[in-house]
């Protein structure tokens, strides 16, 4: 129930497509276009997630939709739509910003190359309409940018390399752009371009597939962490319109399909590029996309594994996936301990176990990236072995088991327990990218912040995974003695 939203929203971003396809063409056109968005699997897979990835795609549409039929007839119904679309469209991610930018440089642009005539108060009214609109959230939006100065994702900014914009394109066209484009090549597309009003549909389309992805990339060399793959998603319709709008002049005259006598096939050609970009999105869905986590599965056999006078210490992230299946599966009901409310010190959380030490069993629902997780696993592994053991993601299930001394569990997690935060705090954040290929290097910078002097004997060990555990590299770095509140900087690169 909870993704059926982005599935409705989906709905309207293909019914949205096929409008403005034909507003822009023709009706044609516009099947096209909303046919090839439909099996598109950068689309399909935000369809099947509960985020706002669909609405804002519609959204984008809609917008663009309704600032055509302004620009061509700016009356006041269509000026209140369109401002009303443009407001929707940023409450819902700052990324429609750059569709808007795509609207502003359009609107230019057809002011100058047509010499159009339009008032300031008339050009005025939809903007200062959206503007109202997205009023009420702009002290927060100003908070935000205040309080996450590296972007939302807070991560290192990697250098773009050519490989991943090229990662990027391959998912976008789904490693078939040559098919994509092959209709405008071989058919008469390039030919109607002589029409001004094709001119000025072809100029927005190919602004709004570039304006967006290029936008992110300035901001993101300038320091903040916003190239994010899925955020791309909001110019793929205009990739499709402009491979539909290809693939529907693909029959037409002048082409090069005529040039060299094929015109009676054309039809054939048109139907083998459909068909062909149609099995081509559909089955590249598997390459980029994974199985859904097995979140419902690992939940389940914990509810019927744990028994509720069973004590158990768990840490939920408010937002996290597991707090939402908590809410139906309740596996934390119970005897519980949250340490995830505070920041609580190694002696609290020691303390925590010692109060649990006496039952038969203790449970441990904790996620894998926070370092209250390694005090307390250290702690329960002693007197203790592990007689249930289970993960998902960043999560991690285990039960212990009151056992003789000579059974119990040993945790080597002295870095953990002893060290991290203690003796060093890792001062950077996470370095990520989307594109590595075997043989290359992935290089980021990693900063260290001695609390308490340490000799030279410290070793750390660093990984490079894809998701949250699967290793691809690893890399030991040799520590020089630091003094208290002494920093060590220094840029590591891990061979793939």
């Amino acid at each position: 129930i909870l993704r059926l939203p982005s599935v409705f929203f989906g709905l309207i971003g293909l019914s949205a497509t096929y409008a403005l396809g034909r507003t822009l063409f023709d009706r044609p056109t516009g099947l096209l276009g909303a046919l090839l968005l439909s099996v598109a699997h950068f689309y399909v897979y935000y369809n099947r997630e509960a985020r706002m990835y669909t609405l804002l795609v519609a959204l984008a549409v809609l917008f663009l939709l309704a600032m055509i039929r302004w620009y061509r007839q700016p009356t006041i119904r269509h000026s209140l739509i369109m401002g009303l679309a443009m407001g929707l469209l940023m409450h819902t991610h700052y990324i429609g910003a750059w569709v808007i930018l795509t609207a502003l440089l359009f609107q230019a642009y057809a002011i100058f190359r047509h010499h159009l005539t339009i008032t300031f108060a008339r050009w005025l009214l939809p903007h200062l309409i959206g503007f109202i609109v997205f009023l009420p959230w702009l002290p927060f939006a100003i908070e935000q940018v205040i309080t996450h100065p590296n972007g939302p994702l807070g991560q290192v900014v990697s250098p773009i390399e050519w490989g991943s914009l090229s990662w990027l394109w391959d998912m976008m066209t789904s490693r078939h752009a040559g098919i994509l484009f092959a209709g405008i090549v071989l058919g008469g597309g390039i030919f109607t371009l002589r029409h001004r009003h094709i001119q000025d549909a072809v100029v927005l389309l190919v602004m709004w597939l570039l304006v967006p992805p290029i936008g992110l990339l300035l901001v993101h060399e300038s320091g903040r962490a916003v190239f994010v793959a899925r955020y791309m998603l909001v110019s793929l319709p205009a990739l499709m319109l402009i491979s539909a709008y290809g693939l529907r002049h693909i029959t037409a005259t002048p082409s090069l399909l005529s040039r060299f006598k094929l015109s009676n096939s054309r039809y054939g050609f048109g139907l083998i590029i459909l068909v062909w970009l149609v099995i081509a999105q559909l089955t590249m869905y598997s390459t980029y996309w994974d199985d859904k986590p097995r979140w419902q599965d690992a939940l389940a056999n914990l509810q019927d594994m744990r028994q509720a006078d069973e004590p158990a210490i768990i840490n939920l992230p408010p937002h996290h996936v597991a707090t939402y299946y908590d809410r139906y599966y309740t596996f934390t009901q119970g005897i519980a301990i949250d340490i995830g409310w505070a920041d609580f010190v190694p002696e609290q959380l020691q303390d925590f176990v010692a109060r649990l030490r006496s039952a038969e069993a203790i449970w441990a629902i904790v996620p894998s990236d926070s370092n209250k997780t390694w005090h307390i696993l250290h702690s329960l592994a002693e007197g203790h072995t592990i007689g249930y053991r289970d993960s998902v993601q960043n999560m991690l299930f285990y039960r212990f088991d009151q056992s003789e001394p000579s059974t119990q569990t040993s945790f080597d997690l002295g870095f953990y327990n002893e060290s991290l935060g203690r003796f060093i705090n890792v001062t950077s954040t996470m370095g990520h990218r989307y594109y590595a290929e075997t043989g290359a290097q992935f290089c980021f910078p990693l900063q260290l912040e001695a609390s308490q002097a340490i000799t030279d004997d410290w070793q750390l060990l660093i990984s490079l995974t894809q998701g949250y555990n699967t290793p691809h590299a690893e890399i030991t770095l040799e520590l020089p003695a630091l003094t208290a509140g002494e920093q060590y900087n220094e840029t590591l690169c891990l061979d793939i």
